[in-house]
């Protein structure tokens, strides 16, 4: 075996190992721009890449499947396009799924008409620069101005920073070029994926969660109960049980515990 392949087989042996103890139900919970390195917005508006949405299908219909996105729940739920899946929608702040399972966060659904009034300012006094671009979400204003020069770069952070201190249910998020105006809410994916967990299994002891992406706090929150797969580096001193470098890496687990799903549900019905 190539040994760039390794952290594939050895994620899929412990899971083999796990799944020949006894009878478990597996939650594959997959950060869909992280899991499959899909740049930011790549699929929006035309959906997700077709191989992507097949290989979902096929994998929610032999284990629970989680989908998580920065983006609207909805516009998430569109673009797979079919029944079955567990969707959560901006880092966690709404989550859907079979059976009516749902959840929104109250106090981010309180701060949404902040902020509206807030999107509006932002575009009525940055939407006519040339090097920003715009984009109103739900649950979060962003504005990217990578083409912009230094000058306008300070310009621009310090209008959107006056523009949100007046606003106390709102927080910005500052990474690189990108600014992200959201409701300042004590909320992030790992809390979003533990209230999954115990909303799919009260009992939390049949339930083994299967994490792909790169949010250390998604890490933290499967590590003790399931396996935490990592894609690239983490910050924060996260130490994930696996973590895939490659691309094409989390298609290669997916396919693979599909089939290792498929033989293990046909050996229970021989001996059952």
């Amino acid at each position: 075996m190539h040994k760039n392949h390794l952290p594939v087989a050895a994620a899929l042996e412990e899971l083999r190992a796990v799944l020949r103890r006894g009878a478990v139900d597996v939650l594959c919970v997959l950060h869909l721009e992280d899991a499959f390195r899909l740049p930011r917005d790549a699929w929006e508006p035309g959906g997700v890449p077709d191989e992507i949405r097949c290989l979902l299908r096929s994998l929610s219909s032999l284990c629970k499947v989680a989908v998580v996105s920065d983006r609207d729940r909805g516009t998430l739920a569109r673009a797979l396009d079919f029944s079955g899946l567990v969707t959560v929608g901006s880092g966690g702040l709404e989550i859907a799924g079979p059976d009516g399972l749902y959840f929104e966060h109250a106090d981010a659904r309180v701060a949404l008409p902040e902020l509206a009034a807030v999107g509006e300012e932002v575009e009525a006094t940055l939407g006519h620069l040339e090097p920003v671009t715009i984009s109103r979400r739900k649950y979060a204003v962003e504005l990217i101005h990578r083409n912009a020069t230094v000058v306008e770069r300070r310009a621009i952070r310090e209008s959107i920073d006056s523009i949100v201190a007046a606003h106390d249910r709102l927080i910005v998020v500052k990474r690189g070029a990108l600014r992200v105006i959201r409701p300042d809410v004590a909320w992030d994916c790992g809390m979003a994926v533990r209230w999954v967990l115990r909303a799919l299994d009260d009992a939390r002891d049949s339930v083994l969660p299967i994490y792909v992406g790169r949010r250390a706090e998604s890490i933290r929150a499967v590590r003790n109960t399931g396996i935490g797969i990592a894609i690239g580096r983490l910050t924060g001193g996260v130490k994930p049980r696996f973590r895939f470098n490659r691309f094409g890496d989390t298609r290669r687990f997916l396919l693979s515990l599909g089939s290792m799903l498929e033989e293990a549900d046909r050996e229970g019905r021989e001996t059952g």
